[in-house]
């Protein structure tokens, strides 16, 4: 590839198209109880503590009691 269009070489000086280090795979394309069970078990597998972030839903305020009646009289 290198040899036939040599400006290749400005985008990959390394002479390489793969980082060598990483990999990404859709899970489309692979089981689907091997990629569930991936997800259910990163917190073991990654050995990390995952923080429950998710927004909880807000609820509808309760009447201010603070304010009475009476003294807006």
């Amino acid at each position: 590839m290198f040899e036939k269009h040599p400006n290749f070489r400005k985008r990959y000086p390394r002479g390489s198209f793969w980082s060598g280090y990483e990999h990404h795979q859709s899970t489309g394309l692979r089981d689907l109880r091997a990629s569930e069970s991936y997800i259910l078990e990163q917190q073991k597998h990654h050995n990390i503590k995952i923080v429950d972030d998710t927004q909880k839903k807000m609820s509808v305020a309760e009447q201010d009691t603070a304010y009475s009646e009476r003294a807006a009289e």
